[in-house]
């Protein structure tokens, strides 16, 4: 029989989980918040919902794959990293920014790092959808599509935690019988 996680695996796995997809709902949530009459009780909506999504999903990788957790725990380490020297890199160029906005994007980094296969792959569906239609819409802005792309990088972020969560499961060693 395959070894299930100990109590520490499963709450590092909510842990990540929770935290990289509650910043990854809130990412998401930029653009159909901006349209909604509540944005703020909007923005929440979709924090939790990714923080559900993240945390479930951490729960069974931490439970029936605890090797992963470290993986991906290394991967957001790296992205977090990543994140800082971006958000410190661009911190000259954009009026009231400070360092708790490199700290933010520091997250941001480490949110993607924890899914990196699924949010690359839904930057790049949200970035061509969001062209196409700054392409044929005029009212289409360059904000919109930016805002386009980044609700992809989020669907993909949380799907790929998703995918993670199903595939846990999935990893433990069938029971054989040998004589």
């Amino acid at each position: 029989m395959g070894q299930e996680g100990d109590a520490w695996t499963v709450v590092g796995g909510v842990a990540l989980g929770f935290t990289s997809g509650s910043v990854l709902g809130t990412v998401g949530g930029l653009m159909p918040c901006g349209y909604a009459l509540s944005p703020d009780r909007c923005t929440g909506i979709w924090a939790v919902s990714g923080a559900a999504i993240g945390g479930l999903a951490g729960y069974r990788v931490g439970r029936f794959d605890p090797s992963r957790i470290g993986e991906l725990g290394k991967s957001a380490a790296i992205g977090v990293g990543a994140g800082l020297v971006v958000g410190a890199a661009i911190a000259p160029f954009v009026n009231y920014y400070g360092w708790r906005d490199v700290i933010a994007v520091g997250f941001i980094g480490g949110s993607i790092g924890a899914s990196p296969t699924g949010a690359a792959i839904g930057l790049g569906v949200g970035l061509a959808t969001g062209t196409v239609l700054w392409l044929v819409l005029d009212q289409v802005t360059t904000q919109d599509l930016l805002q386009t792309a980044m609700l992809g990088l989020a669907v993909g972020g949380l799907s790929g935690w998703a995918a993670e969560g199903l595939e846990a499961q999935l990893t433990l060693p069938a029971l054989s019988l040998e004589f």
